[in-house]
């Protein structure tokens, strides 16, 4: 009975965190810009700018993607570029949004992050598909974020 009550009263806070959540957003017009893209809901939103928190710190979406670790791994040698795998540097959690953002983004919205889903899935398989249209999907965040207007598709 212990464990029930212990569970019930985390419920309790975590609706607590959720409605403060809510109510701080509603006046950051950098969420409200975010809310814009499809996929992206206000406690996303939030959790975005808490990483970002001021998106004049990257001067072009590149750097963004460096931010969240989405950018190839790069080894140079004697002239030549080798491009690996995804270096992973930034804050697994906040990859994991960005893939989910992109994958409910490109199952419920017809835009140019879909098309390039769509086109890079036959090429090179879902997953990797995916983490190229998340990285598009960094890039819309940037441009909303600077221009200061809201997504369109």
């Amino acid at each position: 009975m212990r464990r029930l009550d212990g569970y019930a009263a985390l419920l309790e806070e975590s609706k607590r965190v959720a409605a403060e959540i809510e109510r701080r957003g509603e006046d950051d017009l950098n969420v409200q810009l975010l809310e814009s893209i499809p996929g992206i809901g206000r406690q996303t939103a939030v959790q975005l700018m808490s990483m970002i928190i001021d998106v004049g710190r990257f001067q072009d979406p590149e750097k963004l993607c460096a931010y969240f670790g989405m950018v190839p791994r790069v080894r140079d040698s004697g002239g030549k570029e080798h491009h690996g795998r995804m270096t992973k540097n930034g804050d697994p959690m906040m990859r994991s949004i960005i893939e989910r953002i992109t994958l409910s983004h490109v199952r419920f919205c017809d835009s140019t992050i879909t098309a390039y889903f769509q086109r890079k899935s036959k090429e090179l398989g879902i997953k990797k598909a995916l983490m190229s249209a998340a990285r598009k999907m960094l890039a819309v965040i940037h441009a909303v974020l600077t221009r200061g207007t809201p997504f369109t598709a």
